[in-house]
């Protein structure tokens, strides 16, 4: 078992981040930010090294053998160095322990509301963020709101109005949770597909959800 078990409080001087548009919350020290790559994925940097990710979020849709299976192939390890059973925020989880060019990485793949959470140490050495995936919590209740589209239910036309809308799509297939910006809430919820559902939608573009 590998074990990353909530912490009680944060260390003196770090910050709790919230993420806008993912269920869960984690600690940061002074000297780190989150950036939102999009509004299913995240990344966990140092403010002087921008370009260094130490971490990642990311959520998917589909189960969690078929994403774990995708991000091996995706990547293409050296070798896998382990696959454990392994608890993360108080969530069963599965551990990878991947050999890429960089050396060794960590990666656990949570369900969590419905979709897969993969979480990323980039560097084994780092112990900062291990401490701070020590904060990582899974939030109960709803972190956005979604509205649902019952008021366009049956609806075949939609003003040209423009008040954008970042709606989540749900497909047939695993892979990343899609986000997609529509010109208003009308246009995105007849939108709807057999393979791309629109779940409900935030109101915003997605771009300034980053």
């Amino acid at each position: 078992k590998s074990p990353i078990t909530p912490q009680p409080q944060l260390p003196q001087g770090w910050t709790l981040y919230q993420s806008p548009t993912l269920p869960f919350s984690i600690g940061l020290p002074p000297e780190w930010q989150v950036r939102q790559e999009a509004p299913n994925s995240l990344s966990f940097i140092i403010k002087a090294n921008p370009k260094n990710i130490l971490g990642l979020v990311r959520a998917h849709g589909g189960s969690l053998e078929n994403v774990a299976q995708e991000w091996i192939t995706n990547l293409k390890p050296k070798s896998v160095l382990g696959w454990e059973s392994a608890t993360f925020a108080g969530q069963k989880a599965q551990k990878i322990t991947m050999l890429l060019s960089s050396g060794p990485s960590d990666y656990w793949f949570v369900n969590y509301g419905g979709e897969v959470y993969v979480i990323h140490l980039v560097d084994e050495q780092n112990q900062t963020f291990t401490k701070m995936l020590e904060t990582f919590k899974f939030l109960d209740k709803p972190w956005v709101e979604l509205q649902n589209c019952q008021a366009y239910a049956g609806a075949q036309f939609c003003t040209q109005e423009y008040d954008p809308v970042c709606a989540k799509i749900e497909t047939s297939t695993s892979g990343p949770v899609i986000w997609k910006t529509f010109s208003n809430a009308c246009m995105a919820c007849i939108s709807s597909t057999t393979s791309q559902i629109i779940i409900g939608y935030i109101q915003g573009a997605c771009e300034n959800l980053k």
